[in-house]
């Protein structure tokens, strides 16, 4: 029988665990010895909550699934109909097929064909490794079409409180500027975070507080990379980091979620442009005909 999130992916290195999938291509578990670092789910499940997924060729969403790219006008499904947006892209449920990998390493690749909406082809590929700093992805694009296209990206995964409860999460995010976002989670206005409950950077306890928006002006460390960290009691447990061209990141503390997995853990979801940006413009990547692009992100769990 066929699992519902297809051919399975195990990569292991030392005390640390990895599944990766054929459906999305994503990340459907990661753990150090007996910690779950991510919130995962069953091989048989569908996926919920976007959780591990990857997110092209758009993240997040694009309101009323309408945009204008080089003057003509595009209409996607709207597949999140409480907000009446396109979310998350194309990729989150076709096959990606294993292009080569090793026991702590696979490359997963798949093609998304022009359609109706966006009529342009990609060439996409993902690669999950393990090693002595964690967990590593690279993925990349590669625009096959004789068209420039519009591209962003962006990956979904939960990092799960080991409380049980993202209000125990002490966060430190290095943004200081965030996206307002109206009713339907589209951006409205971009904000300085200094001096509001929106202001992570020097490391706060969630506690009740409902987060679901990207953070932008990120300050990176002295080798360039971005880093989201968080704590729980006090204790370190983990840390995300990227570089550009992820410039954004979404914090959701997963309060719209199932009652089974509402707020047990913390999306933090490396982005490079907001929501909305196949309309708005904002950090959106153009790829020419044969244009390429290469974004990297890990987790390093605190040992």
């Amino acid at each position: 029988m066929r699992p519902a999130t297809g051919v399975q992916h195990e990569l292991v290195f030392e005390d640390q665990r990895a599944v990766a999938v054929e459906v999305g291509g994503g990340l459907r578990r990661y753990a150090v010895g007996r910690r779950e670092i991510l919130d995962g789910y069953e091989a048989d499940e569908v996926c919920p909550g976007g959780a591990g997924q990857i997110l092209a060729p758009w993240p997040n969403r694009i309101e009323d699934g309408w945009y204008d790219f080089a003057g003509t006008g595009y209409l996607l499904p709207v597949n999140e109909h409480a907000t009446g947006t396109a979310i998350h892209g194309l990729a989150r449920w076709i096959s990606w097929v294993k292009l080569d990998g090793d026991p702590s390493r696979v490359r997963l690749g798949c093609l998304l064909n022009a359609r109706p909406g966006y009529p342009f082809s990609l060439e996409l590929s993902v690669t999950w490794e393990l090693g002595p700093g964690g967990l590593r992805a690279v993925h990349h694009a590669k625009n096959i079409g004789a068209h420039p296209c519009p591209f962003g990206l962006g990956v979904h995964p939960y990092l799960r409180a080991p409380s049980g409860a993202v209000d125990d999460f002490v966060l430190t995010v290095p943004a200081s500027s965030a996206e307002e976002v109206d009713r339907n989670g589209v951006p409205v206005r971009t904000v300085a975070v200094e001096g509001t409950a929106l202001d992570f950077r020097a490391g706060q306890r969630i506690g009740e507080r409902a987060i679901d928006r990207s953070y932008s002006a990120l300050a990176a460390t002295s080798n360039g990379r971005v880093e989201i960290s968080l704590a729980s009691s006090d204790e370190p447990w983990a840390r995300l980091w990227f570089q550009p061209p992820f410039r954004h990141v979404q914090i959701f503390t997963g309060d719209t979620l199932t009652a089974r997995r509402r707020r047990r853990a913390l999306a933090v979801e490396p982005l490079t442009c907001p929501a909305n940006a196949f309309r708005s413009g904002q950090d959106l990547i153009t790829l020419p005909p044969g244009g390429t692009i290469e974004a990297v992100w890990g987790i390093e769990p605190a040992r």
